[in-house]
């Protein structure tokens, strides 16, 4: 079966325009009850800001010190794979970097958006009661209007 869900922190919030500068805030997609294991096959990331996004920063001129973080973690929180091979994103390009895609929309009024398809690598990702796929907020981002990770694939069992 086919699932289709959004990463979430563990209030159950979905969106990661949230200040994780002090205490940085996971969002996590793992297996729900039920469920033997999910095999993600990818991630559309979208990030709406006000404004032009900027090539320096993070959506329309956030600076990201910390940056945030994608990672394959065990049940317990040990990091089993870091998706960025140690790099945090930090900047709007980093994104393109490490997934080869992303998209710019303008609509001449109001927000504007980014849009970045994260293929799994080897198309598949298997998340089971021991794997959790975790993004790590570590800077303030509430200066964004959203910030989203919305996840696809399959459910085994």
């Amino acid at each position: 079966m086919f699932f289709s869900r959004h990463m979430r922190d563990a209030a159950g919030s979905e969106d990661m325009a949230v200040n994780g500068s002090v205490t940085p805030v996971e969002f996590t997609l793992e297996p729900r009850a039920g469920e033997k294991a999910l095999i993600l096959s990818q991630a559309v990331i979208t990030i709406v800001d006000t404004g032009n996004f900027d090539s320096g920063s993070y959506g329309n001129n956030l600076t990201l010190t910390n940056g945030i973080l994608v990672e394959l973690v065990s049940d317990t929180g040990v990091v089993l794979v870091d998706l960025l091979d140690g790099d945090p994103i930090k900047t709007n390009p980093e994104w393109a970097q490490n997934t080869g895609n992303l998209t710019l929309y303008t609509f001449g009024s109001g927000d504007n958006v980014a849009t970045i398809v994260w293929n799994a690598p080897g198309n598949q990702i298997i998340l089971d009661a021991n794997t959790i796929l975790r993004v790590t907020i570590q800077d303030d981002l509430t200066g964004l209007s959203k910030h989203q990770f919305h996840c696809q694939g399959i459910v085994v069992g």
